[in-house]
């Protein structure tokens, strides 16, 4: 059987065996997890045709189209009112 003394150490150990571990995981995941936090969620998805439709009807404007109350001219007026 082990020395309290031995064993105290062996437990120590294995603390600090899973501190770095969760340390290392934690300095790994990071920059995965925030990655672009500072950028909107907009993408090339449906969402990007149908908010400037869908923002154009609430406001009323039909020439200029709005997201997030900035413009977005990055498709022609006449393409948005096919959607």
């Amino acid at each position: 059987m082990l020395a309290p003394e031995a064993l105290r150490n062996e437990t120590l150990l294995a603390f600090v065996i899973r501190v770095r571990r969760r340390l290392f995981l934690v300095l790994l995941l990071f920059p995965l997890l925030t990655w672009r936090f500072n950028r909107s969620g907009f993408s090339d998805g449906e969402g990007m045709f149908a908010e400037p439709v869908r923002e154009v009807i609430v406001t009323g404007d039909w020439v200029t189209p709005r997201v997030n109350g900035k413009l977005f001219l990055t498709n022609s007026v006449d393409r948005l009112f096919m959607l």
